[in-house]
């Protein structure tokens, strides 16, 4: 992306625990894949998902939201953001 960071682009965290298999939580290399998105495209660009209900054959719902609530990866409002605040700018809510 340039430095204009596409305003209508958003990019979405649903599956990367799911892709990163057999790994178990707290998911190392899903945080890892998390952190290189967010120093590339920015954690306002980020848009959490659970991907239901397939990843749920493997682990609980809370761990795949908590792997990503440890004030490692974003600061409380970059969360927030991640969470649903960018879900709201991006589906103009």
């Amino acid at each position: 992306l340039t430095a204009m960071k596409a305003c209508n682009i958003w990019f979405d965290l649903s599956a990367i625990p799911w892709k990163t298999k057999p790994e178990t939580y707290p998911y190392p290399t899903a945080r890892r894949y998390v952190a290189m998105a967010k120093d590339i495209v920015g954690a306002s660009k980020l848009l959490w998902g659970s991907d239901l209900p397939s990843p749920l054959t493997r682990d609980s719902y809370e761990h795949l939201y908590e792997y990503l609530d440890n004030g490692e990866l974003f600061t409380l409002e970059e969360l927030e953001g991640v969470y649903w605040r960018n879900a709201m700018a991006a589906y103009m809510l």
